[in-house]
């Protein structure tokens, strides 16, 4: 039998999204829980995932570094969608 067909036949199961955490665990979303958690489409915070995933801030070693992972820590688990995470955020781009 073809997976095609397997599939077909298959129990009606919820679909969703798998996201990482920060400390490797792997969790399934429903539909409808990961649409209660999207994050609303920004080109800054897209901006700051990049430079957050591409920052050199481990091989810097002047003194303004010391501080940056905190800031980045603090900015990938709180919520993008306020004024405060983006003032943030441009002071962690300009500094760090």
């Amino acid at each position: 039998m073809d997976l095609n067909a397997r599939l077909k036949k298959a129990p009606k199961m919820p679909t969703g999204v798998t996201v990482e955490a920060p400390d490797g665990r792997i969790f399934f979303l429903p539909d409808a829980e990961a649409r209660k958690f999207e994050i609303p489409k920004s080109n800054s915070y897209r901006a700051f995932r990049y430079l957050s995933t591409h920052s050199p801030i481990q091989n810097v070693p002047h003194k303004k570094a010391k501080g940056c992972k905190g800031v980045l820590k603090w900015l990938l688990s709180h919520d993008p969608d306020s004024e405060f995470w983006r003032q943030v955020s441009v002071d962690w781009m300009n500094n760090c």
